[in-house]
């Protein structure tokens, strides 16, 4: 009896150790390959690097892919079919650029990635990679990103030199438009203003030995402030959403996501909490969880220094879709939100609005690369007038999006009217290398005070590309941006018309609707085949008050089919509206600088992986030419 006992008693503890092996979230087994060596983040000193990572425990083959054009890019090498656990890469640019690091591995037929992000040393005379005794920079850390207009600048001496220059600028390497310092001895420089718009910003530590002088060059990211979030935040969680995990059994990791989007923001006693991210995985979520009126409520809120970030995983993989306009709108900030980012979604097919900021007490929020279209009525994205300037939608920022087919069509009960691509209200409205086409209905940017206790809206509209093929508004013109408030910025545009419209008014249309005029409006660097870049909606009475207007630099009456790649004047893929050789548009731009206007100067391009200027000069429009 007492034997049976003891082999009862062994055999439950083996099913009690199987039962725990199989349920832990902790298992050896479970591990995936991780780089080792170089350290991510670290900066790479030679042309050549051996790339290492530790072994997973189910994988049996693995790809490597390296480049310089962003997450996945190969443009540097793309080995695959590999078993070992290492891999030399040769042609590594030394010239302060970042390098990206996609490790591949496959477990049965799946294959899994991870990223990592590099920097590179570019060194200046006499220096090498094993330059010890040299200075090297120790604050801010290497590739960091600054985050104050104001930053010290701290380095290691090194044993010989007795005398340092530092040369900071965001207009490559070696620039000096923020600092030129030379000729001081201690190891340190506090340098102000430091852009905070999300510039690249380039150091260049110079230090003399004997008679000569030799540099490093090192480069950081500014974090931008005002309007633009903190993407490297550290404090927060990463969550996922995927169509086929469930709001029921998940717990929002990777292995276990949530269903729906609205569920990840917040259920039971979780929310979004600041510097947190909402990884929406491939798919459609259209759902509107019984409701017919919006797909996504967002009512979170981050904080300045920690935003909450909404993304798709893959650039328009996930899908939110009006179901043939029968959903009124698609994603809905709910009042008293800020510091909100959403990226990378396709919103289509909606009966009102795309995206919907109309509410009050709306603040700091980054709309970043989404593919917006079809919307029936109303417009692509609307923000909130509000009651007063307090409570008006404020410190919005538009980037980087696609915005197209916005507006009722005639079959759907027409006429075309107040269906506007951004129809925005408030003040402080950044909008910024976005692609506007075959938006019908009124203007693809169309810029409403309202109120008109608002008297310094701020609005700042720049390098976007427009095709402006709206129909005759109001018997008015067919401009891609009607302005209905003062204190706004319209700079580096490319604005198209209709052929044949050419003379029907001007590229930018002024609009008062009758209550005072508009003052303080700056008009610059526009291209357009419009033969006037501005022109008062009608000529009944004067919208512009005296003085209220600058107008300068502009080029008018160009040929639309010498500015794009296609010549065909494209509306529906929006690589045909990338610069072609010879453009107009080419290095004839400028950079914005707004004077209390977060947003600044403006770095990037519409794809986000060329820096603006590529040369010495930027250009107009939505891309920069390569």
């Amino acid at each position: 009896m007492k034997l049976k006992l003891t082999r009862l008693i062994f055999v439950a503890g083996i099913y009690l150790l199987a039962f725990w092996l199989s349920s832990t979230d902790n298992l050896v087994w479970a591990a995936d390959p991780a780089i080792t060596s170089p350290a991510p983040s670290s900066e790479l000193a030679t042309a050549t690097i051996t790339f290492t990572w530790n072994t997973g425990t189910q994988e049996d083959l693995y790809r490597f892919h390296v480049g310089t054009k962003g997450l996945g890019s190969t443009d540097i090498i793309k080995q695959n079919g590999l078993s070992k656990t290492s891999l030399t890469v040769t042609g590594i640019p030394l010239n302060g650029n970042t390098v990206y690091v996609r490790l591949w591995w496959r477990i049965g037929s799946n294959w899994n990635n991870a990223d990592y992000v590099y920097h590179t040393q570019k060194y200046g005379n006499q220096v090498t990679s094993n330059s010890s005794h040299i200075p090297e920079m120790k604050s801010p850390a290497l590739g960091s990103t600054l985050t104050e207009s104001t930053v010290v600048f701290q380095w290691n001496s090194g044993r010989q030199e007795d005398l340092y220059r530092l040369h900071v600028g965001v207009r490559g390497l070696g620039s000096t438009d923020i600092i030129k310092q030379n000729g001081f001895a201690k190891p340190s420089l506090t340098v102000t203003g430091i852009p905070t718009n999300g510039d690249t910003v380039y150091v260049r530590l110079w230090w003399r030995i004997g008679s000569n002088w030799n540099y490093t060059d090192y480069v950081y990211q500014a974090h931008v402030g005002g309007n633009q979030p903190n993407t490297t935040s550290a404090g927060g969680s990463t969550y996922y959403v995927d169509d086929d995990g469930s709001d029921i059994t998940g717990d929002g990791t990777n292995k276990n996501p949530w269903k729906t989007i609205n569920y990840g923001m917040g259920h039971r006693n979780f929310s979004l909490s600041p510097g947190d991210t909402l990884i929406v995985k491939n798919g459609n979520y259209s759902d509107p969880n019984g409701s017919p009126t919006k797909t996504i409520n967002i009512g979170v809120r981050g904080t300045a220094k920690d935003w909450i970030t909404i993304k798709s995983e893959n650039k328009w993989g996930a899908v939110l879709d009006g179901k043939n306009h029968k959903i009124i709108k698609g994603v809905n900030f709910q009042p008293n939100t800020a510091y909100v980012r959403l990226e990378n979604f396709e919103i289509k097919n909606y009966k009102a609005s795309g995206i919907s900021l109309n509410q009050a007490n709306i603040s700091n929020i980054y709309i970043y690369g989404n593919n917006i279209h079809h919307i029936a009525g109303s417009s692509g994205i609307a923000t909130y007038k509000g009651t007063s300037k307090a409570d008006a939608t404020q410190h919005v920022t538009i980037d980087s999006n696609i915005i197209h087919n916005i507006g009722k069509s005639l079959e759907s009960g027409g006429p075309y009217s107040f269906d506007h691509a951004l129809y925005l209200r408030g003040h402080h409205q950044t909008v910024i290398n976005n692609i506007f086409y075959n938006n019908k209905s009124g203007w693809s940017i169309h810029l409403s005070g309202h109120n008109r206790d608002l008297n310094d809206f701020y609005h700042y509209i720049a390098n976007n590309t427009i095709i402006a093929d709206n129909h005759d508004y109001r018997g008015g013109k067919f401009g891609g941006i009607l302005v209905r408030a003062s204190s706004v910025w319209i700079e580096n545009n490319i604005i198209i018309v209709p052929t044949g419209k050419e003379n029907s008014g001007g590229a930018i249309n002024i609009y008062s609707e009758g209550v005072g005029c508009e003052d303080n409006l700056f008009i610059n660097n526009n291209l357009t085949n419009a033969n006037n870049v501005f022109a008062e909606h009608d000529k009944t009475r004067k919208h512009v008050c005296n003085s209220g207007v600058s107008i300068s630099n502009n080029k008018v009456g160009q040929d639309a089919k010498k500015i794009f790649v296609s010549k065909n004047m494209p509306s529906a893929l929006d690589t045909g509206y990338k610069l072609q050789i010879g453009s107009p548009a080419i290095d004839e731009g400028k950079a914005p600088v707004v004077p209390g206007l977060p947003g600044g100067k403006l770095i990037y391009d519409y794809r986000k992986t060329t820096a603006r200027p590529k040369d010495s000069r930027y250009n107009i429009g939505a891309y920069e030419a390569r």
